[in-house]
């Protein structure tokens, strides 16, 4: 019975198109995630998981934040006396994101 229910996991998880999905299916599935080899046969999905996340944040860090200050949005902003963006708010904002992304996925394990 678990490898059925661990096989109609992993084809769920192999069906989703991106972490979003992913999160959706690991909340539905969650109670099932105490059982031993429905865990194992999902450990790959959450390593998975963890890293289109931070692949995620990486990115929208680096387009909002890095490039900022050169882009033609900082120009007209700051034409209009608009302040600058933070980046210190940006990277708590996206460490916290992290953070939380992990604990998700650790709870299911």
């Amino acid at each position: 019975m678990e490898e059925r229910l661990a096989k109609l996991l992993r084809d769920k998880l192999t069906a989703c198109t991106d972490a979003e999905d992913m999160f959706c299916v690991f909340k539905r599935f969650n109670p099932l995630l105490a059982r031993t080899r429905v865990r194992i046969a999902v450990k790959e999905f959450q390593v998975q998981l963890i890293a289109t996340v931070s692949k995620a944040i990486e990115k929208l860090q680096s387009k909002f934040v890095l490039k900022y200050e050169s882009s033609s949005a900082a120009r007209i902003s700051k034409l209009r006396g608009i302040p600058p963006v933070s980046t210190v708010q940006c990277s708590v904002v996206c460490e916290t994101f992290i953070f939380h992304s992990v604990l998700v996925v650790e709870r299911s394990t």
